[in-house]
């Protein structure tokens, strides 16, 4: 957690990379911009080249200055190397500096926008590490696809309680059932959550399945996504840093309350959630990373695909 007093802070690395700075586990890392970034900037080392998609904030001085301070070269995106969307999901890599790489044609293997900035982070890691460690484009490109991330922005449809080929919008399964699994739990991941919902997915009906820890910012992350959803089962996983479903139901605006229903545990609130939902509709379990363990496991029979 942080950067500075985290476990693998120990190893001296050849290139750091350190992803952006957003709001989260304040009770540890601070409550500002500036206290978390100064608690990320904490794995910059001595003349080690640092990667970062940190963005034009407070977050960004920070980091600069621990960089320049310790003489460590950094390379920033949008800045020494970047991105370009393209049509039908593709895009290029331009990197920084003398050689630069230009990657063209790019795809990504996981869902969401924002993971194109985050691929590029890795590239221009790879390309400060290639006279040391070089990697052969194609093995680039079939990572880039290769790559998973179970229970983050994790599509897949259940039929029968069996895991099937999600058909097109519009068949015949009654018992089909669409899934997304996603791990946000703080207000940058959550928005990251919304734009997807509204951008990469097409559903009739959003059944929203949340829960979330007491000590995150509550009451943020749900009204950000609560608007989008045509029902909300809250529920509780097995922890006692867990919100109850009562109170979650509390913090929507009132004009959305009528949409609320609760389950005390996970395997209900997910077989509500299978009764209310229709073939083309989306059941969204989202909020704690407690919750889409423990629906990993219900759903799938496993938290990790072998």
């Amino acid at each position: 957690m942080g950067g500075r007093l985290d476990a693998t802070n120990v190893v001296t690395p050849l290139v750091g990379v350190i992803t952006n700075v957003t709001m989260d586990h304040e009770q540890y890392l601070g409550e500002t911009l500036t206290a978390v970034a100064g608690e990320k900037a904490g794995i910059i080392k001595e003349g080690v080249p640092v990667v970062s998609g940190v963005g034009p904030d407070e977050s960004r001085a920070v980091v600069e200055a621990v960089a320049l301070e310790r003489r460590a070269p950094l390379f920033l995106l949008g800045r020494d190397f970047k991105t370009e969307r393209a049509a039908g999901g593709y895009w290029r890599y331009l990197g920084a500096g003398p050689g630069a790489w230009r990657l063209d044609n790019l795809r990504c293997g996981l869902v969401g926008d924002y993971q194109i900035d985050n691929a590029a982070l890795a590239l221009a890691a790879l390309e400060r590490l290639a006279g040391i460690f070089p990697v052969p484009e194609e093995a680039i490109r079939e990572g880039l696809l290769a790559v998973r991330w179970p229970g983050r922005l994790e599509a897949f449809c259940l039929s029968g309680g069996q895991r099937v080929e999600c058909p097109a919008r519009g068949g015949a399964d009654p018992s089909l059932r669409r899934y997304l699994l996603d791990g946000a739990h703080n207000p940058a991941g959550v928005e990251s959550l919304k734009a997807a919902l509204q951008d990469d997915f097409a559903y009739d009906r959003l059944i929203l399945v949340w829960a979330c820890m007491a000590d995150k910012d509550v009451a943020r992350t749900l009204r950000a996504v609560s608007p989008l959803a045509d029902h909300i089962v809250f529920t509780r996983p097995e922890s006692e840093r867990s919100a109850t479903p009562e109170a979650l139901a509390a913090l929507l605006p009132e004009g959305e309350r009528g949409k609320a229903a609760s389950a005390m545990t996970v395997a209900g609130a997910l077989a509500l959630a299978g009764t209310l939902a229709a073939e083309n509709d989306l059941i969204c379990v989202a909020g704690s990373l407690y919750l889409v363990g423990a629906a990993r496991r219900i759903l799938l029979g496993e938290l990790v695909d072998a």
